[in-house]
């Protein structure tokens, strides 16, 4: 029986056939025996195979889908880039544009001062809002009871002992050489019934000296303060310290504490 050779896979096939039943690609004539003429038959150049036929021909087209492929990414790849640098430079531009920026105008610089301005204010105004106010002499306050000698002193509301805080200043005439040119701070505040007979017995077990002991008590505390309470209005008066006994009395003298009326 005559057999074919494939010059493409070198498939041996039996009888006469058109094409190679291994790869499909197109075959040569019968083998002849050997000699020169087939010697020169088989070195001669094959025909090309059918590549929209058989295995060959979907094997190409196989490798053509690859490579469209391949290219259809690479194009992807490129504009992705391109977008990339799109942004980069989008971003650059912004960096640069809130650099410049910082480069402000005098105008600019005399917005923010008269913002300044306007909070230094504001903040003065809500400090004095808050601030206790100076308590004015008013005949239902407790220094609005005290006689008229006292009344250059200027008096906040003491919330320590419910009554007010009072400051008489180093010039007064009222303290010409009793303070050592020193401010005078007294409280002065006005005590329920029942309790101004218990400060009044406290005072006099720790004075130093009484003044008076009547409607209207008036010593000299341990330390030279005055202290001074009426026990029909309930006005109790306490002060800092003088530099002797002998000034805290000429303070009680001076003031007109001695001279009240239980009224």
């Amino acid at each position: 029986m005559s057999s074919v050779v494939c010059h493409y896979c070198s498939h041996r096939n039996a009888g006469d056939v058109a094409r190679c039943t291994h790869c499909g690609a197109p075959v040569a004539a019968p083998t002849s025996p050997p000699g020169p003429a087939a010697d020169l038959e088989l070195g001669s150049a094959p025909p090309m195979p059918d590549h929209g036929h058989g295995v060959g021909g979907a094997t190409v087209a196989h490798l053509r889908r690859g490579a469209e492929s391949m290219v259809r990414q690479g194009e992807a790849a490129l504009h992705h880039g391109e977008s990339a640098m799109h942004t980069v430079g989008t971003v650059e531009r912004g960096l640069r544009t809130l650099t410049e920026r910082k480069r402000y105008s005098p105008r600019h610089w005399l917005m923010v001062l008269g913002g300044l301005v306007i909070l230094l204010v504001c903040g003065v105004v809500v400090a004095g809002r808050f601030s206790p106010p100076v308590s004015p002499f008013t005949a239902t306050s407790a220094s609005g009871r005290l006689p008229d000698p006292l009344h250059a002193a200027t008096c906040r509301p003491y919330q320590a002992e419910a009554g007010e805080q009072c400051v008489l200043p180093a010039g007064d005439p009222l303290l010409r050489g009793l303070s050592a040119g020193r401010d005078l701070t007294f409280h002065v505040r006005t005590l329920p019934p029942g309790t101004v007979e218990a400060t009044v017995e406290r005072w006099r077990a720790a004075a130093r000296a009484i003044v008076a002991d009547g409607d209207v008590f008036a010593a000299v505390g341990p330390s030279a303060t005055v202290l001074y309470a009426d026990t029909g209005t309930g006005l109790a008066l306490e002060t800092g310290a003088f530099d002797g006994e002998h000034s805290a009395r000429s303070f009680l003298e001076r003031s007109g504490l001695l001279g009240q009326d239980d009224s």
